[in-house]
């Protein structure tokens, strides 16, 4: 695993993203491959809810490019929360 991604989080769920400008899976999927990640990184969960839960192999680089164009996108009333980051408490020892 490489530490970065660890580092930043193992999965973050980004809720309330206020899906108004009419987001889709396909615009997530483009910055998927504008960063390099695995499009199963970034999942449309529902209207409101953004899951991000970047593989172990990711790396730094493209998870922080992906964190970085979710921000720069202005979702109105993005709560960030992280969770999963407990899979990784054995490597991190």
């Amino acid at each position: 695993m490489k530490a970065g991604v660890a580092a930043i989080s193992s999965a973050l769920a980004l809720l309330s993203c206020g899906n108004a400008r009419g987001t889709t899976q396909a615009d997530l999927d483009a910055i998927s491959n504008k960063c390099g990640l695995t499009r199963s990184a970034l999942i449309l969960v529902s209207a409101d809810e953004l899951r991000f839960q970047p593989s172990a192999n990711e790396s730094y680089d493209a998870v922080a490019c992906a964190l970085d164009a979710i921000v720069k996108a202005k979702y109105p009333n993005l709560k960030m929360g992280t969770i999963g980051n407990e899979q990784y408490v054995s490597e991190a020892k």
